[in-house]
């Protein structure tokens, strides 16, 4: 409900107030802002926002959907919400401008599986690195670290991560594990992370 300008390093966020929210074509003009392209994060939720927002804007601009581990066959299959989700989002998929997926695999599954026209998708891998992009913006020496950003739960394998971190861990002292969640820690998944020692576990 509050409009507010963060500035992190390269990017600009802004966050648009309720009312400014349904005023965002007249926002857009004032600050002589052009939407060139709507990127949805995901098929559902995020789409069905960026439906809202083209016709706010009073416009046509081109959307792209990103997909990424959660639309497979393996998640489909784990439960009845999430076999819903992947036939759901079938609709946004078809509808894109451009469908962008995280790996040749997932392209060619969600191809077949929606009926998709090749040549409107494209394969983007995940970047884990970008240390040469920010090497000029660093302003101290950090940690060595694994960071685990998303959310608690069952699908995120969690057992499975602090397995392999605590395994790094025991190799490096000084490695450290940062989270980056709005998950429950106290949940079953969050008490995986109670074998890490608290002092060189740090989470947000």
């Amino acid at each position: 409900f509050k409009s507010e300008t963060i500035e992190l390093e390269n990017i600009t966020i802004v966050r648009l107030s309720l009312s400014r929210l349904l005023n965002v074509k007249k926002y857009f003009a004032i600050n002589e802002l052009h939407i060139l392209l709507i990127v949805s994060g995901d098929p559902w939720e995020s789409y069905l926002f960026s439906l809202i927002l083209n016709v706010l804007i009073g416009g046509k601009a081109p959307t792209q959907v990103q997909i990424h581990s959660e639309l497979s066959k393996a998640w489909s299959a784990q439960r009845l919400l999430n076999r819903l989700r992947t036939n759901f989002a079938g609709f946004a998929l078809r509808k894109a401008t451009n469908v962008r997926a995280v790996s040749i695999e997932q392209r060619d599954y969600i191809v077949d599986r929606y009926r998709l026209d090749k040549r409107k998708t494209v394969v983007v891998p995940v970047q884990f690195n970008n240390a040469e992009a920010l090497a000029e913006k660093k302003s101290k020496i950090r940690p060595l670290t694994i960071g685990f950003i998303g959310r608690v739960h069952k699908e995120r394998n969690i057992e499975r991560f602090v397995e392999i971190t605590s395994y790094l861990m025991r190799k490096d002292k000084n490695l450290r594990l940062v989270i980056a969640t709005i998950g429950e820690m106290d949940s079953q998944e969050g008490s995986y992370f109670s074998c890490i020692p608290a002092e060189r576990m740090t989470k947000f």
